[in-house]
């Protein structure tokens, strides 16, 4: 009864796609974005971002309703370019003012290992807006390269959080 309880939540999963992703960190994203999907429930909605120095939506809230699809969709991105984080941020927060639910939770998860190169005005701007339209932002430093103040600095404007993942269990 409590899981069907709780509001319907209203995510954008924010992807670094950038060269440094390539890999095991790249299979890291892919296998946590997925554990997330499969614990979603049919009222909720959940837009998938890629960003590089451009972004894109990967998997739209339609598409991530079906784990296959999104699994499919998940399996294309290929990791290249540089890191711009205020381009993942911003068309994460479009999806999610598009889905928003007044009743529902909304929140965007901002997964990247990087520096962001230039934007760092953005994006604190980007979690302002957030903020006011009560969204958090939650974000996850992979291995041991990002910004960790960066990071702190635009969750907390937003009452979300920020956890380190050195490693991710993968999940199949």
């Amino acid at each position: 009864m409590g899981e069907a309880m709780r509001p319907p939540i209203n995510m954008a999963i924010v992807i670094d796609r950038s060269t440094s992703m390539k890999g095991a960190r790249m299979d890291q994203v892919r296998s946590a974005t997925l554990a997330i999907l499969e614990d979603l429930l049919p009222s909720d909605s959940v837009a998938i971002i890629a960003f590089s120095d451009h972004a894109e939506v990967i998997v739209s809230p339609e598409q991530s309703k079906d784990i296959s699809t999104a699994r499919a969709r998940l399996g294309l991105l290929q990791a290249s370019g540089g890191t711009e984080i205020g381009q993942g941020l911003q068309l994460g927060l479009e999806q999610l003012t598009q889905q928003t639910n007044p009743g529902g939770i909304n929140h965007l998860i901002l997964l990247t290992d990087g520096r962001t190169y230039g934007d760092d005005d953005l994006c604190l701007s980007l979690a302002d807006e957030a903020a006011e339209a009560k969204i958090a932002i939650n974000c996850v430093g992979i291995g041991s390269d990002w910004s960790d103040r960066l990071l702190d600095d635009m969750a907390s404007r937003t009452g979300g959080s920020v956890i380190f993942l050195s490693t991710c269990l993968l999940y199949t």
